[in-house]
This record gives structure tokens, C-alpha cells and sequence, in this order.
């Protein structure tokens, strides 16, 4: 029979099943204070489960209930005596760490315990990586070494994590790192690392050393300014190409008048017009100044004599000598004309296949595509037969008619004419001043699921027939008619049918299967930007994203990952690492009506399908509110 004989203070026992109390004349030590005795002989020690420093594995093998203690063994002869401590189920198997006794498998236990210090969060992370566990570890652990390897394994975290883990990035000097998180969840201590990131890059700048500048570049990811100086120095150093390289990443970075401007006349010094005009377009839509009007006349003096003679006669007015030197009296040698039957009124578009122009026939308006020169009558016919497959919708821009001959003749250049829509984009409605009264209105979410619900079911039509978007944007949704600028009158031209949206660019459109090769940031899909194939969820996310826009005034994704993924699309960052930040990401949904927040993210995340869209739309758009909708702030400009 096995006997325990130990010592608990001052007093000796012995048990048998029973406990006795004894005189003992043993002395203890440390944790052991007595031993297990079988048929007269000495199996192992009684050790005071409280004092021990780490003991593993030990079950569950009895009770004393006069000392209100469990009795663990640990197989080898061996008994702990858990004083004052409640009765346990037999078998029971514990750990001990520090004289804590700590249930196996239990991840509760090893959450409530990690908060007794640095020796409990190892032990915690030596047994478990539980998820629960590993964020418990990252908001506990004292070390910096420890929180950011076990913040590296997260799948997600939240704001308490984020913040104890960048706190140790600052610590360590991973300041960018440091920064983004910051940005996600402190606005406070981002701005203040960011004006200490900024004041160290700006002293690096001021050196003029290009190594001393690309280190402040490395240091703030989200600051143009050392990219731009790095720019202007190898521009002044003749090396144009490295130089364009340079600006581009600072527009990335901010997209400001200055940062624009300057890479469009770098891009002009290399040659490259077209990409500078369309840079220039984008600073001129931030403001229009003398400087951009005299470099975009420049360029367009060799595809449009009449657009190049406006943009120089208004640097001219402005004070630009150069300019009224090149002012010219040329119009567009198609406007006033007629072209198969159709009278030109005026050029409305400049793209990079053709002109477009405002057309009118039997006192009807229409829009008229003329192809260029350069253009290639196969390639044209080509897409007039794919737009005209796709038109066949009532919420799709129309094709009229096309006007295509084998080889191209000046007199009779290859157009496509589609019905003309007068009221312009949804765009347009998102930001103009005219507008703001209906974005402000109670009205306005369901205005935003009516003109959704007919885009995706212009864009189940597309998928129908096999083809994806893949360019889908608010400036892409076109109007018959304008919208009325308030709420009750826009939501019942809508539901009555007297204005209609329709999706425009099909040109963008791509089979299912077939690379996708070009893109809108903020709009696309990352798998998108990284060169993918056409699939019908990269519609649904771009869908996603315009709800978003037109809801809230902002875009889902927040700037820093946006630049992120632009890096990855362009090879500069890991895309599967710019990846796993943009599915960790979660939209901020405060601004979305809560009627609309689950089919919000659900194309967002790509978890719904673009009939289930339409169908939640439909739903919401045609309900008959009892009560006035609450009214959810939305910016009167998208970003």
C-alpha cells in the first residue's frame, strides 16, 4: 500500500487514503518536503506543487480532503500536493510553471495565465499556437523579440495588438513598419512618427547626396519630396529615363499640381507625349494654370491644331509670352461637317483610337466615334462586332450603326455611332457642387442602389456573353438625362424609368479566360493589377468599390496599401505579401447604411454573386420606407 509521509509548515502527516498526523523528524528542502513510501520502501518524493519552478505532465491522482489539496503524480513515482485547491477530476493532466498549476489543452488557462508575466507567455507559446493564444502573447509579452515574431504569424489582429506590436517596431528601428500600423490604428502616434520620419528625411534631402536621398526615400514611403529631388537632380544630370522612374513613385505618392506638372515635362523631354499628355490631363483637372496649358498645347499641336491654338491662347492671357507666339486660328476639321449622314456639332473626346464627336441627324443626337489613320480597319471591325454583341441591354450603351471599309479613305474615315447620353457620369454626381444637396439627402442610398442595381445587371449580361468589364468605375456609369438635383425627384425619375443609367467603355471588355493587361487603381482588384485572367469576380469586386465611392465619398482602401499594391503590381514588393495585407484589410462600414453593409462587403470580399448584388439592390432600391432613412454623412468629393 503507498504511503505519503510529508510536511506542510510545521506539521508532519502521513497518508494512506486517510491523513494522520505524525511527528516527523525529516528536514526539507526547497520544494520536496517528504516522500512515497510502498511495501516499507521509498518509491519517490512529495513535492509542494507551490514552490516548484516547472514540473510537465503530471495527472490528477487523488484528493485530501482534510487539507482541501489534489494530489498530482507525475508516473515516476514522484506526488505534488496542490494545497488549497478544489477538487479536480481524476486524470486531470497539468503543467506547472512557477508554481502554477496549468490545465493541458486548456487555451482559457493559457490566456488568463500569460498575464503573471514573460515566463508564463513562453510557456503559453511553447505549447499552443492557437490564434486567441499568439494575440494574447503579443498584448502580454514584455519583449520586443517575442511580440513581433509572434505578430508575424497573425492572421489578423485588432487594434491592441497592432499598437503593441508597433511600439516594438519603433523600439527596433523598424520605423516604416511601425508607421503603417500606426496609420491603421492611432492617428495620433502615426502623425508623430511621421513628422519625426519626415524631419530625418528632410535633413537627408538637404544634403544632395543621391545615396543620402534614397535612404529618406526608403525612410518615409508616403513622402514625395525625396523622389522628387532625386528626380530634378537626374534630370539636371542629363539622365532622363532614371530620372522619369523617380517622379512617377513621388505622384504615386502624392498626387499634387507640382509632383504631376513635373513628370509631364520630364515625360515630354523623353519623347514620350502620350503618356505626358495624360499626366498633364490629370494635373490639369486639379487646377488649371498657364504652365500645364502651355506644355499640354505643345503636345497637341501635332494630333489637334484646334485643342493645341485654346491651351496656348490661354497661357498666352495669363502671361506666358512664348504661347501667344503659337496661338493659331484652327478649328477641328471635322466640326460643322457632315459624315454619312450625320451632322458633327462639336469634338466632345480625344482618345487613343479616335475622336468623338456630338453628332445630330433628323434633329436627333448621337455620338460619333471617327477612327484615326493610324487605326487598323481589322482590329476595328474587330471590336465594333464585340460592341455590338454586348449593346443588345437596356442599361448598356447602344450601338446606332458602324461605318467601316477595308482600307482607310481620309473623305470617309472608318466611325461607329451609339446613342448620345446627355447627363453625363456618375462621376460627375459624386463630385460637383450641383449634386450636393441630393448626396446629402435621405434619399441618396437608395438614388446609389437604383443606378447599381441596373449596372450589375448590365454586367450580368456582359458575363452572359462571356466577357468581363474589367474597367468598371463611376466615371464609366453614363445618364440618358441628368439626374434632378434632389433626392425624392432623382429616386422617382429613376424608379420611373425617365433616367437611366448605362455602362459605357466595352472597348475595355475582355473574354473570360484572357489575360487582363490594363487597369484603374483603387477600382481594380490587386489579382487584377498582377496580371490575372478575365474572371467575373473582378467585375464584382470594381462594383464593390463604386458602391463604396458613392456611399461614403472614399475609397475602401486605405492610401498606404493602395501604394503598396501598386509597388507589387510593378515588382517592387512581394505580391503574395502586398496580398495577405489587402485580405487582412477590413473596409470601414460606419458610412454605409446598414440595410447596405452586407452586400457592401460582400462584393468587396467577392463573396456574393453578381445576380445575388443585383437582387439585395433591387430589394432596396423599390422599398417604400415607412419612416425618412436615417441620413449617413457622405463627402460632397471622391477622392
Amino acid at each position: 500500500m503507498r504511503s505519503l509521509v510529508f510536511k506542510i509548515g510545521d506539521r508532519g502527516y502521513v497518508y494512506r487514503g486517510s491523513l494522520y498526523y505524525v511527528k516527523t523528524d525529516f528536514q526539507v528542502k526547497n520544494e520536496v518536503v517528504g516522500y512515497v513510501e510502498e511495501n516499507g520502501k521509498r518509491k519517490g518524493v512529495v513535492i509542494d506543487l507551490g514552490k516548484v519552478r516547472e514540473a510537465r505532465d503530471l495527472f490528477v491522482d487523488g484528493y485530501v480532503d482534510d487539507l482541501s489539496s489534489n494530489l498530482l503524480a507525475d508516473g515516476k513515482g514522484n506526488v505534488y500536493v496542490w494545497v488549497n485547491s478544489p477538487r479536480l477530476p481524476m486524470g486531470s493532466r497539468f503543467d506547472v510553471v512557477e508554481g502554477v498549476p496549468i490545465r493541458k489543452g486548456d487555451t482559457r488557462s493559457l490566456i488568463k495565465v500569460m498575464s503573471l508575466g514573460e515566463t508564463f507567455v513562453k510557456y503559453a507559446l511553447s505549447v499552443s499556437q492557437n490564434e486567441e493564444v499568439l494575440m494574447e502573447a503579443v498584448r502580454k509579452s514584455s519583449e520586443c523579440r517575442t511580440v513581433l515574431q509572434v505578430f508575424n504569424k497573425l492572421q489578423s489582429f485588432g487594434r491592441e495588438e497592432a499598437l503593441a506590436a508597433a511600439s516594438c517596431m519603433e523600439k527596433e528601428g523598424m520605423l516604416r513598419e511601425a508607421a503603417r500600423l500606426y496609420e491603421r490604428f492611432d492617428e495620433v502616434k502615426a502623425n508623430e512618427l511621421r513628422r519625426k520620419l519626415r524631419e530625418e528625411a528632410d535633413r537627408l534631402i538637404s544634403s544632395g547626396d543621391l545615396k543620402a536621398m534614397a535612404k529618406a526615400m526608403e525612410l518615409c514611403p508616403d513622402y514625395p519630396e525625396p523622389a522628387v529631388k532625386i528626380g530634378l537632380e537626374l534630370m539636371r544630370r542629363g539622365k532622363t529615363k532614371e530620372a522619369i522612374d523617380y517622379l512617377i513613385e513621388a505622384v504615386k505618392r502624392g498626387e499634387s499640381l507640382r509632383n504631376l506638372s513635373i513628370l509631364g515635362w520630364a515625360l515630354l523631354k523623353a519623347g514620350k507625349e502620350e503618356e505626358a499628355l495624360r499626366v498633364l490631363d490629370r494635373a490639369d483637372a486639379l487646377r488649371r494654370t498657364p504652365g500645364i496649358a502651355f506644355l499640354r498645347g505643345i503636345i497637341l499641336e501635332k494630333v489637334s491644331p484646334s485643342k493645341a491654338s485654346k491651351e496656348f491662347a490661354f497661357a498666352c492671357s495669363e502671361g506666358i509670352a512664348e504661347a501667344c507666339t503659337r496661338v493659331v486660328d484652327v478649328d477641328d476639321e471635322l466640326e460643322g461637317t457632315t459624315l454619312y449622314g450625320y451632322h458633327l456639332r462639336k469634338l466632345v473626346g480625344d482618345g487613343g483610337m479616335g475622336k468623338v464627336y456630338l453628332a445630330e441627324r433628323k434633329s436627333r443626337k448621337f455620338a460619333m466615334k471617327v477612327m484615326k489613320e493610324d487605326s487598323k480597319p481589322r482590329e476595328t471591325l474587330q471590336e465594333v462586332a464585340k460592341l455590338q454583341q454586348l449593346s443588345q441591354h437596356p442599361n448598356v450603351i447602344r450601338i446606332v450603326g458602324s461605318y467601316i471599309n477595308d482600307e482607310y479613305d481620309p473623305n470617309f474615315p472608318p466611325a461607329i455611332v451609339t446613342e448620345y447620353m446627355e447627363g453625363g457620369d456618375l462621376t460627375n454626381i459624386l463630385v460637383s457642387k450641383e449634386y450636393a444637396t441630393l448626396r446629402g439627402s435621405v434619399s441618396w442610398p437608395q438614388v446609389v442602389s437604383h443606378v447599381f442595381k441596373e449596372q450589375a445587371a448590365a454586367l450580368i449580361h456582359l458575363h452572359s456573353n462571356g466577357y468581363v468589364h474589367c474597367d468598371f468605375k463611376p466615371s464609366n456609369v453614363l445618364f440618358n438625362v441628368p439626374l434632378p438635383y434632389y433626392g425624392v425627384e432623382a429616386l422617382d425619375s429613376l424608379s420611373t424609368g425617365k433616367v437611366v443609367s448605362k455602362l459605357s467603355d466595352l472597348g475595355s471588355s475582355v473574354r473570360i479566360g484572357e489575360p487582363v493587361i490594363h487597369y484603374t487603381p483603387f477600382y481594380a482588384h490587386p489579382l487584377q493589377r498582377f496580371g490575372v485572367r478575365a474572371d467575373t469576380t473582378l467585375d464584382i469586386y470594381s462594383l464593390g468599390v463604386s458602391l463604396y465611392v458613392s456611399l461614403t465619398g472614399k475609397y475602401p482602401t486605405p492610401d498606404w496599401l493602395e501604394r503598396e499594391l501598386e509597388s507589387a503590381a510593378s515588382g517592387k514588393l512581394d505580391k503574395s505579401e502586398a496580398l495577405r495585407e489587402f485580405h487582412r484589410a477590413e473596409p470601414e462600414l460606419s458610412q454605409v447604411p446598414p440595410e447596405l453593409r452586407t452586400v457592401v462587403y460582400g462584393a468587396l470580399k467577392q463573396e456574393l454573386t453578381m445576380e445575388e448584388i443585383h437582387r439585395e439592390l433591387k430589394s432596396f432600391s423599390e422599398y417604400e420606407f415607412p419612416v425618412e432613412l436615417s441620413k449617413y454623412p457622405s463627402s460632397n468629393k471622391v477622392l
